[in-house]
């Protein structure tokens, strides 16, 4: 894979459509590696979509009581880097 998208994410409610849209609208999805830190409540629903491969997806969950800031966060995804040839980082969602 070449595109390392870094996706911290704290309580999102479209985090299941922002991965979809990224991966529907991408030019060569099979070159994509989304790197997701799920920060959500125990119990919610896995927000990987099924059109995404599990090969291409790193995930952790975090509890959201357990959550330590934006900038934690986005090291736990960095983490997840896998020798791809770039690098896309995103903004932390949150729900508001």
């Amino acid at each position: 894979m070449s595109l390392f998208l870094a996706i911290p994410s704290y309580c999102d409610p479209v985090l299941t459509f922002t991965l979809t849209s990224a991966y529907e609208k991408a030019k060569c999805p099979d070159q994509l590696h989304f790197a997701v830190v799920d920060q959500s409540p125990l119990g919610a629903a896995y927000p990987v979509p099924a059109c995404i491969p599990a090969g291409q997806v790193s995930y952790v969950k975090i509890e959201a009581s357990q959550e330590r800031g934006c900038c934690w966060a986005r090291g736990v995804t960095m983490s997840l880097y896998r020798d791809d040839r770039l690098v896309l980082p995103a903004r932390l969602a949150h729900a508001v």
